[in-house]
């Protein structure tokens, strides 16, 4: 069975300090509550920026890529963007160890 969140854990260390993101739709982060977390991610090829998270918070959205798959387990996060050239591998893993929580 395919597993569909309504939301994705991004940075989640404690209820205090977490930011989600709706399932789908990385254009915003956001606390837990709703309330929103700036966070920015991008990578650039060739001097070109191309925004795959919290690209709302950027004034130019024009090179946004798309949002392909994701993998989540107990401790991590995994999202794929892609473009007609280019596939990038978010990895976002949780500070807390299994034998520390």
């Amino acid at each position: 069975m395919k597993m569909r969140p309504p939301a994705v854990p991004i940075i989640n260390l404690d209820p205090y300090f977490s930011m989600w993101t709706e399932h789908t739709d990385f254009s915003r982060v956001m606390h837990w509550t709703g309330m929103p977390n700036t966070l920015v991610g991008s990578v650039t090829v060739d001097g070109a920026p191309w925004y795959f998270l919290g690209h709302s918070a950027v004034s130019q959205e024009k090179n946004v890529l798309d949002f392909a798959r994701m993998e989540i387990d107990g401790f991590s996060t995994v999202l794929y963007f892609t473009n007609s050239f280019l596939e990038v591998k978010v990895h976002f893993t949780s500070p807390v160890l299994p034998d520390s929580l």
